[in-house]
């Protein structure tokens, strides 16, 4: 009989709980099935509310620095390169998988076409022979309902990965500033300068 495997359930429930894993994820990490995962989460009664602890600890750290710590504390510029990257790599997955989900919508539009353009698809009858029948309307009616779904979600994500719906703001902050803020940021730029 064939040894069951042994995972440690005690390291997938700390990164369960930190809520920053899906349950793919903590497959991939740890081994057991994505839905034994979820089970055993269910069962223990796992809860996944640690990650806004875990969010305002990571902004913490980043933000204020821990003095006992033995890192050193990241320049803005390092903090914003790395956030950046880090949203641009998620940006670009999005485009990859946009580009997925186009490719498969078009080649299910070419399948229903030529279905369509044949009045006819091919079937298994009751003896798992492969027959062809006329295009069934309510067949029809779904696919193509089915596709204009997959369609729209299809553009709205595209749309959401090339940001091509967000608010074109061509002004500059400073024209938005008041004579009173102009004056009060060129006394500090001032002073800043004669600082240094």
């Amino acid at each position: 009989m064939a040894k069951r495997p042994t995972y440690d359930w005690e390291a997938i429930e700390k990164d369960y709980r930190t809520g920053l894993y899906s349950f793919r994820q903590l497959e991939t990490m740890h081994g057991p099935r994505s839905m034994t995962i979820s089970q055993k989460a269910k069962s223990k009664g796992w809860t996944k509310d640690l990650s806004k602890n875990v969010q305002d600890r990571t902004r913490d750290i980043l933000t204020t620095g821990n003095e006992d710590s033995s890192m050193p504390r990241p320049s803005d510029e390092a903090i914003i390169e790395a956030a950046a990257t880090t949203a641009a790599s998620v940006v670009f997955q999005h485009r990859a998988w946009a580009k997925k989900g186009r490719d498969v919508v078009s080649a299910m539009l070419e399948k229903l076409g030529d279905q369509v353009d044949a009045g006819r698809i091919e079937v298994k009858d009751r003896d798992g022979e492969i027959v062809g029948i006329d295009l069934p309307l309510d067949y029809m009616g779904k696919a193509a309902s089915n596709m204009v779904t997959a369609m729209e979600k299809l553009v709205k994500i595209e749309r959401q990965a090339y940001n091509l719906d967000a608010p074109q703001d061509d002004e500059k902050p400073e024209a938005k500033l008041t004579e009173a803020q102009i004056d009060e940021r060129i006394r500090r730029l001032a002073s800043e300068a004669s600082e240094s």
